[in-house]
């Protein structure tokens, strides 16, 4: 992150907590079905650095399930996210 310009950084920052906000909520729920697993492990993919950073945010069992699953491999986005995605992974050096 340390080659996001200053309000990209926030922009970055308040984006990955709202995503993982959301995903913890759909945990909560039991919601972790072939409907959201997808977006689970894109999120994860895209966003685990900053999840590993900002653990004490979320619950212990949230916390240990995103940990314990690993082994994924995300899907490609596609539509508006793409090139959002495309950035991220681009400033972050991810394949």
């Amino acid at each position: 992150m340390k080659n996001f310009k200053r309000n990209d950084k926030l922009r970055y920052e308040s984006y990955a907590n709202i995503v993982w906000d959301v995903c913890e909520s759909a945990y909560d729920r039991r919601r972790i079905d072939e409907t959201w697993l997808p977006a689970f492990k894109v999120e994860r993919y895209l966003h685990i650095n900053w999840f590993i950073k900002n653990q004490c945010k979320f619950k212990q069992e949230f916390r240990d399930y995103i940990m314990n699953n690993k082994d994924v491999t995300p899907p490609l986005r596609y539509g508006r996210f793409r090139s959002l995605a495309n950035k991220i992974k681009s400033v972050l050096h991810i394949a």
